[in-house]
């Protein structure tokens, strides 16, 4: 990169600083809010109870609340590991904060501490986590050890079809059900993984295959007569342990069965962003050439593209050439009318206003600049 460009970077950086600290400060200021209502709504059931407007169990409730809300607002709000564990501070000494879980016990409590990766199957809605304060065990740690380790096969195979045909780890793929069950979202979940779910899309006979394997992990190719309708070596897990008295593999059979005559029929997702190529081009300005030719060169280089064109910001009454929403992105294509310092001083006060009032990136191409190779930063949005 040159000098030229690094400056340009570093420019950046200091341009949007108040931008990122405030979005920094987003998640602080929800768990700060939750907190602060927490103590309100436990206080003003504690003061009802003066006037005997509350049971004695209700009082006692909010109590327990109360005790939470305050010893999470003096654990939760040291200003430097969060704004380490946002990325905003170096983190020498502050790593990432885990996810952690308030559990009440007497007058006191404590947290549970998990990894985020962890946490978010632990700590998940109507989970049951056991947990004792009490010591039950003392480990005993040794620096260097010789360990050996025998293979003799495993007992019960807890693999499904997916990690069965592509020889995966337990914890190498991950599936959660979405809506009412009639969707299953599958993702990669370790780092660097094995392009599995590439690799089905690109074989079009893979369903045969993994269709195969899971009716034989069902004992439909050798029957197991001890299975009625699930058991430890097909179906069931600890995970899904919620799922058991709705799970039962004859039901699936007929529609595995179908599969193992399927092929993968790939449907191009052109057609979408083309439509959305076209309904930003016909939203520009029809005297910008250079804004239908920023958009082409996106288009062209598979850019994502812009949410909308010419979208005014009521707040400012700014109407910038292009909008990223949810990234809160506003990109202005400058051509020669921009020249004139009338104008500049007016592209000036609203792009600040937007900046500083409405809380945009702003992001300025123009049209005597080399601003096609200064499109990849739009991919950090």
């Amino acid at each position: 990169m040159s000098t030229e460009g690094k400056r340009s970077d570093r420019q950046d950086t200091l341009d949007n600083a108040l931008i990122s600290f405030d979005k920094a400060c987003t998640r602080w200021r929800k768990l700060y809010q939750d907190a602060v209502r927490q103590l309100q709504l436990s206080r003003e059931v504690i003061d009802r109870s003066a006037t005997g407007s509350t049971t004695q169990e209700e009082r006692k409730n909010a109590e327990t609340l109360e005790r939470e809300g305050k010893h999470q607002s003096q654990l939760e709000f040291y200003p430097y590991r969060y704004f380490a564990s946002e990325g905003f501070l170096p983190g020498y000494n502050f790593p990432r904060l885990p996810v952690r879980a308030y559990t009440p016990a007497g007058d006191e409590g404590e947290f549970i501490s998990r990894p985020r990766v962890v946490a978010i199957r632990e700590f998940a809605p109507q989970n049951i986590v056991y947990y004792d304060d009490s010591k039950i065990m003392e480990l005993t740690y040794g620096d260097t050890a010789d360990v050996w380790r025998i293979n003799r096969g495993l007992k019960n195979s807890q693999e499904r079809a997916i990690q069965g045909v592509y020889k995966l780890e337990e914890n190498e793929l991950a599936s959660e059900r979405l809506g009412q069950g009639q969707y299953i979202l599958f993702w990669e979940a370790s780092e660097g993984g094995a392009g599995v779910l590439s690799q089905i899309l690109e074989d079009k006979n893979a369903l045969q295959k993994l269709a195969s394997e899971a009716l034989d992990i069902c004992h439909f190719t050798q029957p197991k007569e001890s299975c009625s309708q699930a058991c430890y070596e097909c179906l069931l897990s600890y995970r899904n342990q919620f799922d058991h008295p709705l799970l039962n593999r004859n039901l699936i059979r007929p529609y595995l069965e179908r599969l193992t005559n399927s092929n993968i029929d790939r449907h191009s997702q052109g057609n979408s962003r083309e439509a959305q190529y076209q309904k930003l081009l016909a939203q520009t300005d029809p005297n910008s050439d250079f804004e239908r030719e920023f958009l082409a060169e996106l288009y062209q280089q598979g850019i994502k593209l812009p949410d909308s064109a010419q979208m005014l910001i009521p707040e400012v009454n700014v109407k910038p050439d292009f909008v990223y929403t949810d990234a809160k992105v506003a990109i202005f294509c400058d051509g020669s009318i921009h020249d004139h310092p009338e104008q500049q001083e007016s592209d000036r006060i609203q792009r600040e206003n937007l900046k500083y009032t409405n809380i945009f990136y702003v992001l300025i191409f123009r049209y005597d600049e080399d601003w096609r190779s200064q499109l990849n930063i739009l991919n950090s949005f």
